[in-house]
C-alpha cells in the first residue's frame, strides 16, 4: 500500500487535483494524505487562551469534506483511506518526523500548484517536500484529460470512418 502526502488548501477545488493524481497512477491502491501546515501560535495571549483553539478547526468544512468522501466513492478500488491531516510547525525536522509518524511514501503536488494560505498561521509547504528526502514528484493537473480527450476524439474519428452514414448528416429537407 502506498501512501500520499498531497498539499490541500481545504477546498473543493484541491479535491480535483487529488482525482488527478488518483487517475495517473494507473490504478495503484493508495492512502492518501491531504496535508497543510501551520505555524505555532507566537504570542503569549494566545498561547495561554487560544491553546485548546486549533487552526485547522476554522478552515475545514462540510463541502471539502463532502468532496473527498465523494472521491472515495468514486475511486473505490484504487483509494482505501483519504484523510486530513496538519502539522504545527515549521522545522524540517518535524515535518520529516510528521512523514515517518504517517508512512509517507511519496509526496505528489499539482504542476500548477499555487499555495494558498487560508489561516494567518498557513504555512507553504514546499519547501519541506523539496529537502525532507521523500519522492516529490509533480503532476502535470491537464496531461491525464487532454491524453483521454484526445483518444476519445480518434475512437470518434474512427467510429465515423467505419460508419459513414453516422459521420454525414444531410440538411435538405
Amino acid at each position: 500500500m502506498t501512501n500520499l502526502l498531497i498539499p490541500t488548501d481545504c477546498s473543493v477545488n484541491s479535491v480535483k487535483n487529488v482525482e488527478q493524481v488518483v487517475k495517473s497512477l494507473g490504478g495503484r491502491k493508495v492512502n492518501i494524505v491531504l496535508f497543510h501546515a501551520f505555524n505555532l501560535p507566537t504570542s503569549s495571549l494566545d498561547l495561554i487562551t487560544g491553546a485548546h483553539k486549533h487552526p485547522y478547526n476554522e478552515v475545514m468544512n462540510e463541502s471539502f469534506r463532502q468532496a473527498c468522501k465523494q472521491l472515495k466513492d468514486r475511486y473505490p478500488q484504487n483509494i482505501q483511506r483519504i484523510n486530513f491531516k496538519y502539522m504545527l510547525g515549521d522545522t524540517l525536522g518535524l515535518f520529516r518526523n510528521f512523514a515517518d509518524a504517517n508512512d509517507i511514501d511519496m509526496i505528489y503536488v499539482p504542476e500548477a500548484y499555487t499555495y494558498v494560505k487560508i489561516h494567518e498561521r498557513s504555512i507553504n509547504p514546499l519547501s519541506f517536500f523539496n529537502k525532507c528526502g521523500i519522492p516529490f514528484y509533480k503532476l502535470p493537473v491537464f496531461e491525464t484529460i487532454t491524453r483521454e480527450v484526445v483518444e476519445e476524439t480518434r475512437e470518434t474519428a474512427l467510429s465515423y470512418e467505419a460508419q459513414p452514414e453516422l459521420a454525414t448528416v444531410s440538411i435538405d429537407k
